[in-house]
Formats: structure tokens, sequence, C-alpha cells
């Protein structure tokens, strides 16, 4: 058949096809856009492992995370832990019972305020607002959305973040110790039985949040491992007013000055010096006779001293063992012969 011919009985099917195509292909990629911006895209932050490899953090681990920080809120622990900054520690007087944890009394607030700027509010703090409305009549959908959002951000955006830290501290070597989340649980006992606080116990907390006591302590020993390995990275040695004193007088001192000075040689005033006498030496052992070698002070400013530290003599005897279990054994048979002979005599 004639090409020409055959396009020419078709051509109204081929336009028609060719105009259907040109519309699929345009409209296709929109949809297709369309789709992929509906889905829930997910962040993904990588860390690094001990062996220099990138690792994603998923979002599960982001969403476990942040359930930890909303489960210690249940326990109260931001509370425990500003308590233990107020009180005086039994181990080391004068010092704030934090302490005792590893940490300043400064880090838990810091880590908090952290963790704070990347959460949104809670559900408990999302269901008072709601009520609140509803109470007024004035109830919103549109507002319940957005702060359902919030709520979801709470549970990501510091989880993210929490979970990294936690990552980062495992790789560095820090744990909370047994002694620690003791000290933890006895003030959160000591404060639920005093009803200063209002606090759920810890039968409260794994009954509410389905945890085990295991689970919770495993927690909190997170977050106290969270809270030492932030402690080591911002925080620096403690400094008294005294220890500064000296080091600007230090560095005063050791500022450079100009100046002329003028040489003497000791060979100089060695024909006015006389030999000292057995006398003079008898005097001058009495003199700094009870004074240490080389202590320094106002009546002694060369540090003259004869004084010798507290001694001990020792004194040795070698024994040969040999010599002692012969000698030991002739008696013993010598003995031994005696008796029997006296025994037959009789």
């Amino acid at each position: 058949m004639d090409p020409m011919r055959w396009l020419r009985k078709h051509n109204k099917k081929i336009l028609t096809f060719l105009v259907v195509f040109i519309a699929v292909m345009f409209t296709l990629p929109s949809i297709m856009g369309r789709n992929r911006s509906g889905r829930q895209r997910s962040m993904v932050i990588g860390h690094y492992d001990v062996n220099g490899k990138t690792e994603e953090l998923t979002n599960l681990e982001s969403y476990r995370a942040g359930r930890e920080l909303e489960i210690l809120d249940h326990f109260g622990l931001g509370v425990v832990l500003a308590v233990l900054a107020q009180s005086q520690s039994s181990l080391t007087p004068g010092a704030p019972a934090i302490m005792d944890l590893g940490i300043s009394p400064q880090t838990p607030e810091m880590l908090d305020r952290l963790l704070s700027s990347r959460r949104g509010i809670t559900e408990e703090e999302r269901d008072y607002i709601l009520n609140s409305l509803q109470a007024s009549g004035q109830e919103d959908e549109d507002l319940a959305a957005e702060l359902d959002s919030y709520v979801a951000m709470s549970k990501s955006e510091a989880g993210r973040y929490y979970a990294l830290l936690i990552q980062e501290a495992i790789q560095e070597g820090f744990a909370a110790t047994p002694e620690q989340l003791e000290l933890v649980f006895n003030y959160h006992h000591q404060m639920l039985a005093n009803e200063q606080f209002p606090m759920l116990s810890v039968e409260e907390v794994c009954r509410r949040d389905e945890i085990t006591e295991t689970g919770l302590q495993r927690m909190i020993g997170n977050y106290l491992m969270v809270l030492r390995y932030a402690e080591a990275m911002t925080g620096g040695p403690a400094v008294s007013e005294r220890q500064l004193r000296l080091a600007i007088r230090d560095d005063k001192e050791s500022e450079t000055i100009a100046g002329t000075y003028v040489t003497f040689s000791a060979g100089m005033f060695l024909e006015d010096m006389k030999e000292p006498t057995e006398t003079d030496i008898a005097a001058h052992f009495q003199q700094y006779k009870e004074n240490v070698p080389g202590r320094t002070q106002k009546e002694n400013a060369f540090g003259f001293g004869y004084k010798l530290p507290d001694r001990a003599k020792l004194e040795y005897i070698r024994v040969n063992v040999q010599q002692i279990h012969t000698y030991y054994k002739e008696q013993f048979e010598a003995k031994t012969r005696v008796l029997r002979e006296g025994a037959v005599r009789k």
C-alpha cells in the first residue's frame, strides 16, 4: 500500500493520538509531583560511628527518643534534678547533691533549654488549650490541627537531637552508674513521700506509659549519660577567687621590663672572709639543727637545715633451713632411741 495514501486515510486517528499523547506527557509530571509532595518526607540525618562511617538516624529512632523525653517528663526528672541542684551533698560537704551525679548545677538547665528549643507542645498542653477554648465556645478545627502538628514536632525535632546526643555519648564511652541511678530514685521517692510536688510514682509512670521499671531505669540512665557528656564537652575546671588572683599576679610578674644591672663576682670578697672555727661550726649547727634542709623562712633566708627524716634500721639473719632440719632430726632420733632403750630395760 502506498504510505501517502495510508496517511491520508488515517490522518484523523493519527492527529487524535498525537494530541492525547502530548497532553498526557504535559500533565503526568504535575500529577507525579503532587503525589510526591503529598507524601510525608522524612528528614535524614547522619552521624558518624566509631569507625568513621556515616549511619542514618531513622524516624523510628527519633520517635523513640522523643517518647523517652515525654516519659521522663511524666516521671518528673527535671524537677528531681532541680531539687538536687539546691540540696546539699552527703558525700561532699558544702557541695550541691547534683555534683554526686558528676555534673554541675547549670548543665541540666542548659540541656533542657537545648531540647526545649526543638520541642513543640505536649499532649497535655494541647488538651488544656482545646478544653479551654471549648469551654469558652471558641472551638477552631484549624487551630486543633495546628496544635496536633506542634505535638508531632515535639516528638520528632527534640527526639532527633536527643537521639544524636545519645549516640555521641555512647561513642565517647559515657554511662550512668548504678549509684547515680539509685540517688535519683531515692530523691524521687522522698519528694513523692513529702508531697512537695505533684509527681507520679514509678508504678504509675510504668502503668501509664506501658513500660517496665527496667525500661524506665534505662531511660533515666540515658539522660544522665547525656548530661555527663554535655558536662565534659561544655564544662571547664572550677576556678576559685584566690586562683584567679594568683593567676593575675603571675601574669603581671611575667611581663617584660627594661632595666640595667651590675654583676659582682663572689671571688672579690674571698680575701676578707675568714675560715670558720670549730666553735663557729658547732654554733651554726646548733642554730639550724631542727630545720629541714632547703626550707626557707624569715629567720632562715638561705634554707640552712640539718634535720634528717625519720629512719628505720633493719637487720637480717640468714639461716640454712637444711642444717636446722638435719639438726632437729638427729635430736629427735636420739631422744627416741633413749626412750626405747629405757622402755626395754623396764
